[in-house]
């Protein structure tokens, strides 16, 4: 995460979200027409460097659950641990980045202003996702999880390239 936040800081993070923002496009698009794809034999080490992947774009570009998720759809047995890992993954990132941009002077105290006014929906929607996991089936879970990460893809890059036209020649 740290490495992230420096990416963050000091390169143009418009143009790591377009490539990134590609390869969710890409990944999600080649996983949604091999539904099956699995990956049999992996361990700690490769658990560990998806983790460290997904800290350096939680860093740099606040999105740290993307590999994770392409990693626990190929690796995880069932849509719970599917479930289990990404939601224990993201939680611990998102409170370490906090933590480490706000000792870095990086967030103000207007974040928690702008955070305490999104709670609702933040509630909202994690009480009808709890609701709706509970009724779909592990192929319908992939699908979804994999049709975000392919809208997400796409968001990312378009945001970037209209960010990076704007912006980008002449610095924020």
């Amino acid at each position: 995460m740290p490495l992230g936040v420096l990416i963050l800081q000091r390169a143009q993070p418009d143009v790591f979200r377009f490539f990134f923002g590609l390869f969710l496009v890409f990944w999600a698009l080649y996983l949604l027409v091999r539904p099956h794809l699995r990956v049999q034999k992996y361990g700690p080490i490769a658990d560990g460097i998806v983790g460290l992947a997904g800290g350096l774009t939680g860093g740099a570009i606040a999105f740290p659950g993307a590999l994770p998720s392409i990693w626990c759809a190929i690796t995880r047995p069932n849509k719970e641990a599917q479930r289990g890992t990404i939601q224990m993954f993201i939680l611990v990132m998102q409170i370490c980045t906090l933590i480490y941009l706000f000792a870095k002077g990086m967030v103000g105290n207007e974040f928690f202003a702008d955070y305490l006014k999104v709670i609702p929906a933040i509630v909202i929607g994690t009480f009808v996702g709890v609701h709706l996991f509970t009724k779909i089936d592990e192929a319908v879970f992939r699908r979804i999880v994999l049709i975000l990460l392919l809208v997400v893809g796409v968001t990312h890059s378009i945001h970037a390239a209209l960010d990076f036209s704007a912006y980008g020649r002449h610095g924020y």
